[in-house]
């Protein structure tokens, strides 16, 4: 369903909205040049932070930890384990893995609008806005109390939003791994859940929503065939156990962020076992990306 609104501006609003855009692009050009400077001093000192860090990290092995290695920048190997089982309370789902991650969405009413401008005899110009109202699958919230239209089209608050559930102890070898290092473990995979799973969720769910099990994931609501507002979609993925490697700065039995003299403090982690030189590679190379995507929004805003 759509509506249209007709707005008018007359000259001298046209001058004002003209001075606006002046100030606005002046302030955009202004943060153009911060970006540029900042990102190409932070490019610089990364880049010097890993190759200090690349000529001075040290091997070892996660079988013993040696003391004469504390404060050192070391690389630590091997496959990660753990006691403990990421769960998700909300729905009772516990697996035997490094990280649960949980994606929600609300089938809810969306609003879209745009615009177009006509310019009139004598300077003024009207403006026609279309508002469009169509109903979707969506992660984020759109608040209907918000919507220039909203009879008709309320959406429930959204209760249910994404989690992150992981292990809270691990380790490679005697290292023992931080929150930190866990959540840098990365190599997400998609959970399925099976129909058996059904019955169980439900009990936890309660009666306050019907429980399905569709393609692996779930979904509340009384006909996933035919969805209605306020209906959710919930998926899973998971940081499954195995290998992984760390640079980092030995303290004591765990390994934190070393302060390099650069300036930058190193932390790299990657899932697999993967030499030093790969991973200060690939951190150089990640490095040189975030670089030239920052340069091309420092370009975007120029345009603007």
């Amino acid at each position: 369903m759509t509506y249209q609104e007709v707005t008018s501006v007359s000259w001298f609003g046209r001058i004002k909205n003209s001075v606006v855009g002046v100030l606005v692009g002046i302030v955009l050009i202004l943060a153009m040049i911060i970006l540029l400077f900042w990102n190409e001093g932070r490019a610089v000192t990364t880049a010097r932070s890993l190759e200090e860090g690349a000529g001075i990290v040290v091997s070892v092995s996660a079988d013993q930890i040696d003391p004469a290695n504390e404060d050192a920048l070391v690389h630590v190997t091997g496959m990660v384990t753990t006691n403990d089982m990421p769960s998700d309370p909300d729905f009772g789902i516990m697996v035997n893995a490094l990280q649960l991650l949980r994606q929600v969405e609300m089938y809810q009413w969306v609003e879209e609008s745009r615009s177009e401008t006509t310019k009139n005899l004598g300077g003024s110009e009207d403006t026609v806005t279309t508002y469009t109202y169509f109903r979707r699958w969506s992660e984020q919230e759109h608040e209907s109390s918000e919507f220039r239209h909203p009879d008709g089209r309320e959406n429930p608050p959204m209760e249910l939003r994404r989690g992150y559930f992981p292990v809270e102890d691990a380790s490679i070898g005697e290292f023992q791994l931080s929150s930190t290092v866990i959540a840098m473990i990365d190599n997400q995979e998609p959970l399925r859940l099976g129909r058996e799973n059904a019955e169980a969720i439900q009990d936890v769910v309660g009666r306050s929503h019907r429980v399905h099990i569709i393609d692996g994931n779930i979904y509340l609501g009384d006909d996933p065939h035919n969805p209605q507002v306020g209906d959710y979609r919930i998926s899973y993925k998971i940081v499954p156990i195995g290998a992984a490697s760390v640079i980092g700065q030995q303290a004591g039995a765990g390994i934190v962020n070393y302060q390099t003299n650069a300036g930058d403090r190193l932390l790299l982690v990657t899932h697999g076992i993967a030499s030093a030189s790969d991973m200060f590679a690939d951190a150089a190379q990640s490095n040189a990306m975030l670089t030239w995507i920052l340069r091309a929004v420092a370009v975007f805003m120029l345009v603007i």
